[in-house]
């Protein structure tokens, strides 16, 4: 069973008897608010050239079926896949609550435990932890397809010999997860973090993931968040209403 099937089947029990109030597809990101009020978002992965509002409401207008909706995460569509992590988080928003705090990501360093010799494998660039790694370690392997970061066959022989493999949670709307995964040596622990992040041990329990590091919604800021979505604005504007938090992977 691959990562989709088991989000799949994690979320789906969850999914029942719950509807689609909104869904909000923004150039940065997308926003799943359902009929019991829980909002989720995840990064969006999207032609530019796309309408990407008309998509959403084309493809589920308002009351469809959550359950119905949550096949999204199987589609090999990148946006559809957005639009299916968006509803797994709205669905996984109680259970979030009740996570760690990881204000600053002072929870996250405290695992990763990073020290001067430290080989360290980022598969998706974000500058501000990239910079604070950049300070406790000389070894940072980076390769970001988009950004147009680093080679592919370089990223892959260092991530060989790294002792931590970060990964950006679009990795799992571009499906570049589960090689990733496969590519790296059985003693490297892989942290997946961002906003998009599924925090479920259930589901990537046992797939190489140790540690997981994402972000929900603050309580009261739902319309907020929908707003500022709609409007385009990414992580920078966002993360005054998000709370991070941490999960580790037993």
């Amino acid at each position: 069973m691959d990562i989709y099937e088991k989000l799949f089947f994690a979320f789906e029990n969850k999914a029942k008897d719950l509807y689609i109030k909104k869904i909000i597809i923004g150039s940065s990101y997308t926003c799943v608010k359902l009929s019991n009020g829980n909002t989720g978002i995840a990064y969006t992965l999207a032609d530019k050239n796309q309408d990407l509002q008309l998509f959403s409401e084309n493809l589920y207008p308002k009351n469809s079926e959550a359950k119905t909706c949550l096949y999204c995460i199987q589609s090999k569509n990148p946006l559809k896949k957005s639009i299916g992590i968006a509803l797994i988080n709205a669905l996984n928003h109680d259970y979030a609550l009740f996570l760690p705090d990881d204000d600053n990501n002072t929870g996250l360093f405290a695992q990763l435990d990073i020290k001067m010799n430290t080989k360290i494998s980022m598969a998706g660039f974000v500058k501000p932890l990239a910079d604070k790694i950049k300070t406790k370690t000389k070894f940072l392997n980076i390769l970001d397809y988009d950004k147009k970061l680093g080679k592919e066959t370089e990223f892959l022989k260092n991530l060989k010999s790294s002792d931590y493999l970060i990964i950006t949670s679009s990795s799992l709307l571009n499906s570049t997860i589960e090689p990733f995964l496969n590519e790296k040596n059985k003693k490297t622990k892989a942290v997946l973090i961002g906003p998009t992040t599924p925090m479920s041990e259930q589901v990537f329990k046992g797939t190489g993931i140790s540690l997981l590091a994402g972000s929900h919604i603050l309580p009261g800021y739902e319309e907020i968040v929908m707003n500022k979505v709609a409007k385009g604005f990414g992580t920078p504007v966002l993360k005054k209403f998000l709370r991070k938090t941490i999960l580790k992977i037993q």
